[in-house]
């Protein structure tokens, strides 16, 4: 009875310290030392963040700024998780609701926090690595919310390099629990879906104007380089290769103005990973780094290829500095001294700035009006540039439509939208043509102020990779297809003889463009020709149509879109489904106004998008390929982008049954029920009419 009394008296009077003395931000201090431990329990949720009912959290804040090492890399194939690196002490925070299943020792850990979740009625697991036992906020069994203070990070068991240097987290994502028999999955697309902690807002660049990836040059130099580029994110790790820097800028979801890429010192990268890391930085100024040292074996080839490439960067020559100065590196031959960690942060500094400088004295470019519009009255500025600009940089546009009294929408009545009229539109050149000017205003719309664009049925919003395809408005002008639609923020009506000008617009394509013309696009020809399948077991009517259907892209086989129709609806016509799903490949209404067409006795298109007959098998079975085709070639982009992971097939498959949205959103084959029997039992029917092997 004392005991219990003692306890109470206790729980009293920090009750009565807490409310009567201290701040939160007191008690949140006092906590971390051990002030709450006389009744002998774990601090936990003190520094919990705000994270909105039903978000998942980053497992620390900013961590996508901080990533240091992938999932599953080819250097690393046996990493099961993803590292995330912002030094001793840093708060652990739970990715989502859940219970604590183990809390404490874990071979190569040190100690971990393994967490049990439901995600769709499915069994999931994330686990926390690295963690001093005294770090550790959490005990088996605990209930705990996204965004919950669950540990700190720190540097215990197996990291390199040893000590707090090492410091880590180690964070994983198990599909059907860590501790009953699931397996590791790629934990990026999850972050993906997660909110920064305390804002309850998906991470968009916070103050940081540049991204520094490096090697152990930039670690050692961090504190240098902190004072010259004070407005840098810095991500540094020692051993780093090219390959897991570009690993970083494809899992980053922030934007920046520069990218620097300090990386080379160990080891050579090639042409085509260059490329793609300078693609990964979305328009980006990007600065690249010369290596230097006795020791450095690979200066030579990175050096060559580094310099090959100053028309696509800037160059920070940390080679010449050395030249004109050897005693900056040490006496390993490869790290800098003391006096070289200043020149190696000055020599980034420069050139981050020299970058940023290119930016803003590009060539400007007079703007005369054009007699390509009718008329600039009643248009505001924004929307006068970009015809103009139009005019000058695409002479074969040779109308355009802008402002008028009324309109369902008030882009056109308010002066703030340019309809760039795209000549032979309805042939393959005229697609391209029309891509190649969506791609320019989209590299350039920043500069441009715009808001939106539609083009081919499409919107497709300036930022962002929110766009959709639209309800079919009954003919190609009102559907978009025969001209690129601009809306602009507007910028206010011009005065009296304004003048109008480019500069610093680019050239490039922009980066993860949401429309270009693939093969998928192509009605005219096939791009393939597929001769597996076996018509045996097929009526007649249908087999033809399931070839010509299949060589619309390499990606889709006969005899996959044949045990396609097998399963939707065993090769009847005239179905409905109790969902509205309609036609021998049940398609919904919605999803045929965008890919449903009227085609000719040789699958050609001739008619809009929303045309033909759902029941036609000509018209459904080159529509379901023409879906296909577009699923299938997102989901390239998406895998390349690391958004998503799984079999090429059943990724496809998984979108024409679920949708695009679901197989992203779920980083893969979504847990539906229904999705993960039909990605699986429809390759498994393909066998059947399949040609057998001689």
């Amino acid at each position: 009875m004392k005991i219990v009394v003692g306890i109470l008296a206790c729980i009293a009077v920090v009750f009565f310290l807490i409310v009567v003395i201290f701040s939160d931000d007191d008690y949140d201090e006092l906590t971390k030392n051990g002030f709450s431990s006389c009744v002998g329990s774990k601090r936990s949720g003190t520094m919990d963040s705000s994270v909105p009912e039903g978000s998942y959290s980053y497992p620390e804040a900013h961590a996508l700024d901080h990533l240091t090492s992938g999932w599953r890399t080819p250097d690393r194939p046996d990493h099961r998780g993803l590292d995330i690196a912002q030094g001793p002490s840093t708060p652990i925070l739970a990715f989502a609701d859940g219970t604590v299943a183990q809390a404490g020792p874990a071979t190569g850990f040190g100690q971990w926090i393994v967490i049990d979740h439901e995600f769709g009625g499915k069994k999931y697991s994330t686990v926390y690595g690295h963690i001093f036992p005294e770090d550790i906020l959490v005990e088996t069994g605990d209930e705990v919310k996204a965004g919950q203070h669950i540990a700190n990070q720190g540097y215990n068991g197996e990291v390199v390099p040893p000590g707090p240097q090492g410091s880590h987290l180690h964070f994983e994502v198990w599909e059907g629990g860590r501790l009953s028999g699931g397996h590791d999955v790629d934990p990026q697309p999850w972050l993906n879906k997660a909110v920064e902690p305390s804002t309850g807002k998906p991470k968009t660049g916070g103050n940081s104007k540049i991204f520094l990836i490096g090697d152990s040059l930039t670690e050692g130099a961090k504190s240098d380089l902190e004072k010259v580029l004070p407005d840098a994110s810095i991500n540094a790790k020692v051993g780093r290769q090219f390959s897991e820097g570009l690993d970083i800028l494809k899992h980053t979801s922030t934007r920046y103005e520069v990218v620097i890429l300090a990386l080379g010192t160990n080891g050579e990268f090639s042409q085509d990973q260059l490329d793609e890391a300078i693609e990964a930085t979305h328009g980006a100024r990007v600065v690249l780094t010369t290596v230097a040292g006795a020791k450095v074996s690979s200066a030579a080839s990175v050096n060559k290829l580094v310099r090959k490439n100053a028309d696509k960067a800037t160059i920070a020559d940390w080679e010449k500095r050395v030249k004109d100065n050897s005693g900056l590196i040490g006496n390993d031959g490869v790290h800098p001294t003391t006096q070289g960690r200043k020149e190696f942060a000055s020599v980034l500094a420069e050139a981050a700035k020299n970058a940023t400088k290119t930016n803003s004295t590009s060539k400007e470019i007079e703007l005369p009006p054009t007699s390509k519009l009718k008329s600039e009255e009643h248009m505001q500025k924004d929307a006068i540039r970009v015809a103009r600009a139009a005019a000058v940089k695409f002479p074969k546009i040779q109308s355009m439509g802008g402002w008028r009294p009324g309109d369902s929408h008030q882009d056109h009545p308010e002066g703030r939208a340019v309809d760039l009229m795209i000549p032979r539109w309805d042939t393959d050149e005229g697609k391209k043509f029309g891509d190649e000017v969506l791609d320019y205003f989209r590299s350039n719309a920043k500069q441009f102020n715009i808001e939106y664009f539609i083009w081919r049925q499409q919107f497709i919003p300036a930022e962002g990779d929110d766009g959709y395809t639209m309800n079919d408005r009954g003919s190609p002008t009102q559907n978009h297809y025969d001209h690129v639609h601009i809306t602009v923020k507007g910028g206010g009506y011009p005065k009296e003889g304004e003048k109008y000008s480019l500069n610093g617009e680019k050239d490039s394509s922009p980066t993860g463009s949401t429309h270009r013309t693939s093969d998928c696009d192509n009605d005219d020809a096939p791009v393939h020709v597929d001769d597996d399948l076996d018509a045996t077991d097929i009526p007649p009517e249908y087999a033809k149509w399931f070839e010509r259907s299949a060589a619309q892209c390499k990606q889709l086989r006969a005899p996959i879109l044949a045990a396609l129709y097998h399963q939707e609806s065993g090769f009847k016509q005239g179905l409905v489904s109790s969902t509205g799903a309609q036609g021998p490949g049940q398609f919904m209404p919605e999803t045929w106004a965008a890919w449903g067409r009227k085609v000719d006795d040789k699958g050609n298109a001739i008619g809009p998008p929303g045309s033909g007959d759902v029941n036609d098998i000509g018209d459904a079975t080159m529509a379901s390929g023409r879906f296909l085709c577009s699923i299938a070639e997102q989901n390239e982009e998406w895998k390349a982008e690391g958004k998503i992971h799984g079999d090429d097939t059943e990724l496809m498959l998984a979108g024409y049954n679920a949708g695009p949205g679901a197989v992203l959103n779920n980083g893969g084959v979504p847990p539906f029920e229904e999705t993960q029997h039909y990605v699986k039992i429809i390759p498994e029917k393909a066998k059947q009419f399949e040609k057998k092997k001689k």
